[in-house]
């Protein structure tokens, strides 16, 4: 299914949308209904799509969500930013499970502070990021830690006062957390920080403006955002880090996907990114090793949320025209399906074989890519020619697939990885490095 939400003679968007503990959805943003600023709009549906309550909150001056979680109680906190003290603060919400607002606050002094994201922490606190600035200097990345009941505990900034602006933030499987944005218009820029907020290390190489982050299901860390092709085109760009912030695959579109928003992992450890679209697709996925596998046209010209849900469809956040207005729209896909352009398929056209990481100590992921359903033999050969080890051999279905090597009994070294797949065969280098 797939609905528009909002009052029609409003303009609503949306930022954000998560799946509830109750299966059902919320997703918060903003609402204008052309008399004045605006004002939040946090909307909360069930399972099927129907909506359960709607919050349309704030006074005279323009306030905002960007982002929202579920709190241990049913309720919700939502931040973003509001500018009810003249300039922008940082701006948390606090509704219990019937969408009443039971507090808000507003955190930052002097300046400008904006809240981009929050996460719940390892501790039962919560994780905000966002970007801080004051009169005499420029943006700097704004990390907060507060309790359920909104008590600052710590907050810390990084950075130096080069236009540095947060756009994500992820809590780290260490207990940490890691931010993500941009300095200077198209730097990328990446910290990594402890309990504490101590910085662990940083990222700043390449050209590209993060708008989201999250840790991937084996340690390491994948971004995207936006990267300038020409004076007249944007293209998406996706990066894959190392846990220790070291860089690894990236992806570039090449035209089907303009601006990526938000890239979530699924189960079966491929990507899916969504976001803006000229003239292709607002959502791809990706393999493990960021190799295309489809595209899809959703409902909806922005894409900026989603997750992959338990029974293997997505539910997708978007702003779209409604009735001449800008409307708030959710879209439920039916299992990892696609609403494909005409023309296109998501079964790989070639066979391909590829290994991530690598050198790799002492696992490493060996993908490949069957256009059709093939008995495949996947083999391991050291820079003898020996034959180490039989990794596949079996019959697999048309599609992306994956392997795991483990190296831990053998000796560091270059060894082959060779891939024989009916009458065709592939080769890849691996370096074993202990």
């Amino acid at each position: 299914w797939s609905r528009a939400y909002g009052d029609t003679s409003a303009e609503e968007h949306v930022y954000s949308i998560i799946e509830t503990a109750d299966s059902g959805y919320v997703m918060a943003g903003s609402s204008n209904d052309g008399s004045g600023s605006d004002q939040i709009f946090i909307l909360r549906l069930n399972v099927i799509g129907d909506s359960l309550w709607s919050v349309v909150y704030g006074g005279d001056s323009a306030e905002v969500v960007r982002s929202i979680c579920q709190t241990d109680d049913g309720g919700f906190l939502a931040v973003g930013q509001t500018r009810a003290l003249g300039s922008g603060d940082a701006y948390v919400v606090r509704l219990d499970s019937s969408g009443n607002v039971l507090w808000d606050l507003a955190y930052g002094d002097d300046g400008e502070q904006d809240a981009s994201e929050i996460r719940p922490a390892q501790d039962g606190n919560f994780w905000i990021g966002g970007y801080t600035t004051t009169a005499d200097s420029g943006e700097q990345f704004y990390l907060l830690k507060c309790g359920q009941s909104g008590d600052t505990l710590w907050s810390r900034t990084y950075g130096t006062h080069a236009n540095e602006r947060a756009h994500s933030i992820d809590a780290t499987s260490d207990g940490g957390c890691i931010i993500a944005g941009t300095r200077l218009s198209y730097t990328p820029y990446v910290v990594k920080a402890d309990v504490s907020g101590i910085v662990e290390w940083t990222f700043d190489y390449g050209s590209v403006a993060i708008r989201h982050i999250r840790q991937t299901h084996g340690g390491g860390y994948i971004f995207v955002g936006t990267q300038p092709y020409n004076e007249h085109e944007l293209r998406a760009f996706v990066r894959k880090l190392t846990a220790d912030g070291d860089p690894g695959l990236t992806y570039v579109s090449n035209g089907i996907l303009d601006v990526a928003e938000f890239v979530w992992q699924n189960p079966d450890h491929t990507f899916v990114v969504v976001g803006e679209v000229g003239g292709g697709y607002n959502c791809i996925k990706l393999s493990l090793t960021l190799q295309f596998l489809w595209g899809a046209d959703y409902p909806g010209f922005w894409l900026r949320s989603g997750a992959v849900l338990p029974d293997g469809g997505y539910v997708l956040a978007s702003t779209s025209y409604y009735y001449g207005n800008l409307q708030a729209r959710v879209t439920h896909t039916v299992p990892d399906t696609a609403l494909s352009v005409p023309g296109h398929d998501r079964t790989p056209v070639q066979f391909t074989l590829s290994s991530y990481p690598n050198p790799f100590n002492p696992s490493t992921t060996i993908s490949f890519d069957l256009p059709q359903a093939q008995h495949v033999t996947l083999t391991l050969f050291d820079l003898n020619g020996r034959q180490m080890a039989t990794l596949a051999d079996e019959t697999f279905a048309a599609g992306s697939h994956a392997v795991n090597f483990d190296g831990s009994k053998l000796p560091s070294g270059i060894y082959f990885a060779r891939l024989t797949a009916g009458d065709v065969q592939r080769t890849k280098k691996l370096l074993l490095l202990k």
